[in-house]
């Protein structure tokens, strides 16, 4: 369970650096970019989410940046959470984003699924490069090809 102290932590960076936005393809999204990860690394530990090197290029000169991004209803689920310690602005942004999410057709399908339709889960997701993978689908792909490897050695062998 969150400590309220933390929810009011994350609010406190989500008013300063983070971002609130409806996106094109009808995805709620919070995102947050800097060039400190241990901040990032707590906002991951806390809202479950992994982050990653931004590697888009900056005015920054040579620091990294660090990003996280939360989508789907669990950023609709983040966005209530933290509303009461936010500002008038970002109250202001989370009101509409939740207004264009409850008025997208869309919102029913699951935005926190795979395309198979496996529940995108830290349990089931592995990382392929920068790309999150179904884990599920992942082993399968992996024993049919080992399989298939294997019949094609017997079969040479034989």
């Amino acid at each position: 369970m969150t400590k309220t102290l933390d929810i009011a932590w994350l609010a406190g960076i989500l008013e300063g650096e983070g971002s609130f936005q409806f996106t094109k393809s009808n995805s709620p999204v919070i995102t947050l970019k800097m060039v400190d990860e241990d901040i990032i690394n707590r906002v991951s530990h806390l809202c479950k989410k992994h982050y990653h090197e931004d590697r888009t290029p900056t005015r920054n000169g040579n620091q990294v940046i660090y990003r996280i991004q939360i989508n789907g209803s669990i950023a609709i689920g983040w966005m209530l959470t933290i509303y009461s310690f936010m500002g008038k602005r970002r109250r202001a942004k989370i009101r509409e984003v939740v207004e264009q999410w409850k008025n997208c057709d869309s919102k029913y399908i699951s935005l926190d699924t795979f395309r198979c339709g496996h529940p995108k889960i830290p349990a089931n997701t592995i990382y392929s490069g920068i790309y999150k993978v179904c884990n599920t689908c992942h082993k399968a792909h992996s024993k049919r090809y080992r399989d298939e490897k294997a019949k094609f050695k017997k079969a040479i062998l034989s």
